[in-house]
């Protein structure tokens, strides 16, 4: 062999050998209702490959398995796919459902300095907290990644119930996320063990009482799925909470925390996703973490707020969350269709997605299928369909096959 023939053997040997050892990089965005189903199968996906290492923001010391409660996570180890060893890295920053499709749609960088939340919120954590094995805590001033736009995002919530649907996304349901109507600690509280459709309705237009006196709606931010699924349940898919679009949006009332006497209203104007809404009461907190500590907090203001299963487990570890129109919460009766406060759990992406990072987050989507319980309900199980967010449920059949 020549000279110049062995140099460009050599040379496509080398290629080969850095593309099969290439890493690639997923940035992860959307619910925060399912996050723990999301990371949890992360970690499933990366153990099929051998080891990992970790690290998330978070309170010291470090607790294996607080990662699967913490937004901001990072991730690295191997998949296999068709029995190729493919190197990865998971990045997260959740942030919400209906902001996770606006990123994508819109193309918004999350991170400092990014186009997503311009007053700051979110990032990637840098390759830099990695500890050399195992898990880290980090604190959140750890070193970010610059602000980049999400690969894939998790939504509680179709598309079309978003402003966001100017591109077509592709992905598909991975599981049902259930919601809880959930109540602070407040004593005048103590007897309220059931909601229903009307009066949850009534809570989120700041025209619910119990006893005769006021209960205040406390809850998300524009960004959030869990929100999007608690307007459209208790208005039986007419009203999606005024995030920009809708047959005859509300404007919410919700309240911001106090820890005693009367509260006011959540603050405005707020500029959410490109939107901006100029009546108070219309936001909220920008994570279900935040909420589930206001209402595990305030002991003497009534207040009723709407979480995923995991945030609503830890207030009052978990004995406060409410009957939906006398149903408790089971996978059960969400399979059955008894329990009706939940929603399809949709991984949603680009159409332009293709290659290895289309392999690894179809590889994803697999197991984010398989560990759905830990979040909510395994389509499988589901005996109950229903054609969108907030709309009757359907006997039988199948899942709608759109993202």
């Amino acid at each position: 062999m020549n000279t110049s023939k062995t140099l460009l053997a050599s040379s496509l040997a080398l290629a080969f050998a850095v593309s099969a050892h290439a890493q690639t990089v997923i940035h992860i965005a959307g619910s925060t209702a399912f996050r723990a189903a999301t990371i949890t199968a992360i970690e499933a996906a990366l153990t099929a490959g051998g080891s990992f290492t970790y690290a998330y923001v978070g309170t010291p010391p470090f607790q294996a398995g607080n990662e699967k409660k913490a937004s901001q996570t990072i991730f690295k180890g191997n998949l296999k796919i068709s029995g190729n060893t493919v190197p990865v890295v998971f990045k997260t920053s959740f942030e919400g459902s209906v902001g996770g499709i606006a990123d994508v749609v819109k193309g918004l960088t999350v991170g400092t300095g990014g186009t997503a939340y311009p007053n700051g919120g979110g990032g990637w954590l840098a390759d830099s907290n990695l500890p050399a094995s195992g898990g880290a805590v980090v604190s959140s001033s750890a070193p970010l990644d610059p602000a980049a736009v999400p690969d894939i995002t998790l939504s509680d919530s179709f598309q079309k119930s978003t402003p966001f649907t100017s591109t077509t996304l592709s992905g598909k349901i991975v599981g049902v996320v259930p919601f809880e109507w959930v109540k602070g600690l407040d004593s005048s509280l103590s007897t309220l063990t059931n909601i229903t459709t009307a009066q949850a309705y009534d809570l989120l237009k700041g025209s619910y009482t119990f006893g005769g006196a006021k209960v205040y709606a406390i809850g998300r931010d524009e960004d959030s799925g869990t929100r999007l699924g608690a307007y459209e349940n208790a208005s039986g898919g007419k009203d999606n909470g005024d995030i920009g679009s809708g047959p005859y949006p509300s404007v919410p009332q919700q309240y911001q925390f106090a820890a005693s006497g009367t509260p006011a209203l959540w603050a405005a104007p707020v500029t959410v996703d490109g939107f901006t809404y100029p009546n108070a009461g219309h936001s909220g907190f920008s994570g279900g973490a935040a909420l589930a500590t206001a209402l595990n907090t305030a002991s003497t203001v009534p207040y009723v707020g709407y979480l995923g299963l995991n945030d609503a487990a830890n207030v009052n570890s978990g004995k406060n969350g409410l009957e939906f129109n006398s149903h408790a919460y089971s996978a059960a009766n969400t399979e059955s269709g008894a329990y009706t406060f939940w929603g399809y759990e949709h991984v949603l992406f680009l159409s332009t997605l293709s290659g290895t990072p289309l392999s690894v987050v179809q590889q994803l989507e697999t197991f984010i299928e398989s560990n759905a319980s830990v979040s909510g309900v395994a389509i499988s199980s589901m005996k109950v369909h229903r054609n969108g967010d907030g709309t009757g449920i359907l006997s039988g059949g199948t899942p709608p096959n759109s993202p």
